[in-house]
């Protein structure tokens, strides 16, 4: 999914180019990363829907705007896309137009709100490239403009991100103890690292497709490929299944 970009971890030459917006910071349910930040030579990830031009193809950066999604453990990008104006590769014109301040991350994306720049009523640059614009939008910014963009992607994909969801994990523990669940991802059996009293399994749509009591194990094997959300005694587990 870097789509051919080096390991972020490697480092970078110039590492003062990226910098993230002020208390940005959002954690999904799973633990997944969601952050906005600015950029230069943006690493972009293959279901990006505004990519980056790559050094070896000779074209020009700009500097931009861009939302990224992590793993739990910031090793790699889950989703990397910008959000400025389309830019001249040849002579950087038109970009570096766009600012982020928010983001929230939902069942099957992320949301993002910031502004289109203006100077003396003017906006700044090009525009952003825009789909599914809602009839209370615009396709063209006019002055100063807020920007509102909402990116899907299948591995973002969480029911537990919903708003349901998030409110049932607010609800107390039934136990103090923490349960872990391997293997993960699976193919026929997941293990829990101590009894539970109550296991439930939901599908991508929060839909309950398997449930059990008072057990450390249960089997996977009428569960088709994908990602599922496992509740044990009040604690919730994102699962994937795997062939």
């Amino acid at each position: 999914n870097l789509d051919g970009w080096p390991d972020p971890n490697t480092g970078w030459p110039n590492v003062n180019t990226t910098r993230m917006a002020k208390n940005g910071i959002k954690v999904s349910s799973s633990g997944d990363v969601c952050i906005p930040a600015v950029g230069r030579r943006t690493i972009t990830t293959a279901n990006a829907y505004q990519k980056m031009v790559k050094p070896e193809f000779g074209g020009l950066s700009s500097w931009n705007s861009f939302v990224r999604v992590y793993e739990t453990d910031l090793t790699v990008p889950l989703y990397s896309s910008l959000v400025v104006g389309v830019w001249d590769t040849l002579t950087q014109a038109g970009g570096s137009n766009t600012e982020l301040f928010g983001l929230h991350k939902t069942i099957d994306g992320v949301i993002c709100v910031g502004r289109h720049t203006a100077t003396n009523g003017q906006a700044n640059g090009n525009d952003i490239p825009v789909i599914n614009i809602p009839n209370w939008g615009a396709e063209h910014p006019e002055n100063e403009s807020c920007i509102l963009v909402y990116y899907k992607a299948a591995n973002l994909n969480n029911p537990m991100d919903g708003p349901a969801a998030m409110s049932a994990q607010n609800k107390p523990s039934r136990t103090p103890q923490q349960l872990s669940i391997y293997p993960n991802p699976t193919s026929d059996h997941l293990y829990f690292s101590s009894l539970a009293s109550e296991i439930v399994v939901y599908d991508n749509l929060g839909k309950r497709v398997m449930s059990a009591t008072k057990t450390d194990r249960i089997s996977t094997q009428s569960l088709s490929n994908g990602v599922y959300i496992v509740e044990t005694d009040g604690q919730f587990h994102k699962l994937v299944v795997q062939r």
